[in-house]
């Protein structure tokens, strides 16, 4: 199958969603599917480039000057965009968001009757929080940001979410379509609960105490503050099971 994947975020950028379009590009190009990945360019040019077994053409695009994201500006490229998307004639369309790029490549697509699914990994609430706004302002943002985003994906042809608690926020936004929840999706070859996690612990010199890794950026909607009262009241209860076994 000839796949497009359209995305507002890719490598090198370092954020979830960027991973996330990568991972599932590449995995899709080694099943022998055909794949054309339309991302925002690593500078202000158009740019095509092969990776992994994967087409990647970028759109000129400007920087933001925040964790190396870059926003396309599809209007100025968009007799490459149709002559790429014309030249690679997809079977199907996957955007992973709602924003100018992914908006103008749908526009396209669905004007030559090819399927478009949809994948949401934008939620307002993650992003408003940083502005600091008096909470009524942010509050009405948050409601305007959310009916931009589900009204651009109620025109698609079928709508995804990794987890369900985004598919629930979703339809209590006023989200009327189906929501199919689809995980990301974890690599087994490399994250395994049967690996010794001891080797780990030597490697790196630390206790023989219950551990945990966190990879990701210490931002609100990480919730890391969650995980560590866990661990806190996991190792509350193994130190109590050890001291009952003790007493027997």
């Amino acid at each position: 199958m000839r796949i497009l994947i359209v995305a507002d975020t890719y490598p090198p950028q370092v954020n979830g969603a960027a991973q996330f379009t990568y991972r599932l590009a590449r995995a899709l190009a080694e099943r022998s599917h055909d794949l054309l990945v339309i991302v925002p360019s690593r500078s202000w040019h158009n740019e095509q480039y092969q990776q992994h077994g994967v087409l990647v053409v970028g759109i000129a695009s400007v920087s933001l000057y925040v964790n190396n994201m870059r926003v396309a500006l599809p209007a100025l490229s968009q007799n490459f965009i149709v002559k790429t998307i014309e030249a690679f004639a997809p079977d199907m369309t996957h955007v992973q968001g709602h924003f100018w790029l992914s908006r103008a490549v749908v526009k396209l697509v669905q004007n030559k009757n090819i399927p478009v699914i949809g994948t949401n990994h934008f939620m307002p609430d993650n992003l408003t929080h940083y502005l600091h706004l008096p909470v009524l302002i942010e509050r009405w943002l948050n409601k305007k940001l959310w009916q931009q985003c589900y009204s651009f994906f109620e025109s698609l042809d079928a709508v995804t979410t990794p987890t369900n608690k985004a598919a629930e926020l979703f339809t209590q936004h006023g989200f009327h379509k189906p929501v199919q929840v689809i995980s990301n999706g974890i690599d087994l070859k490399t994250f395994n609960p049967n690996y010794d996690p001891t080797l780990l612990k030597k490697k790196y010199h630390l206790p023989d105490k219950l551990t945990a890794l966190v990879v990701g950026r210490l931002d609100r909607e990480k919730n890391i503050d969650i995980i560590i009262r866990s661990i806190d009241r996991k190792s509350t209860r193994l130190n109590s099971s050890h001291t009952d076994i003790s007493r027997m």
